[in-house]
């Protein structure tokens, strides 16, 4: 009896252990807004993700809104289930576009916002932005097309 309450303690440690948590960070390659106090949002141009981090304990929500040089947007991506953990929103952005007779790297513009939704109506406000980075990886320069 007492082997069997030590296999099954041991085999709950192990699902504790290595259960995903929700608190993972965006890859080191990602391009990140400095943090705000508030928000930090950040780019991994490799994924088409988007990550936003929620650094105040105050509840209101967590958000990116971003747009891009290709036209596409805006977009939103919402962190509002508490604060001190990130969330990821995966996306399929275009890495290239055309402008004139040149192709180039398409450019991922965004800035940081929070949303008290406890309000009537929602209440959104502008943090901080606006940043940008290169939605291709690695990012090359504008060609000309012939």
């Amino acid at each position: 009896m007492v082997r069997k309450i030590a296999v099954s303690l041991s085999a709950i440690a192990l699902v504790v252990l290595t259960a995903p948590t929700a608190s993972a960070a965006p890859p080191s390659r990602a391009t990140c807004s400095p943090n705000d106090n508030y928000v930090k949002a950040c780019l991994d141009p490799y994924n088409d993700q988007v990550w936003v981090y929620d650094a105040e304990p105050d509840g209101a929500s967590a958000a990116m809104r971003w747009t891009t040089a290709a036209g596409g947007g805006p977009g939103w991506c919402v962190k509002s289930n508490g604060a001190g953990t990130w969330k990821v929103c995966d996306y399929d952005f275009v890495e290239r576009y055309t402008a004139g007779d040149r192709t180039c790297p398409n450019v991922l513009y965004w800035g940081n916002w929070t949303i008290d939704r406890s309000r009537t109506p929602d209440d959104y406000d502008y943090i901080s932005g606006t940043y940008s980075a290169y939605i291709e990886y690695p990012a090359r320069n504008c060609t000309i097309r012939v």
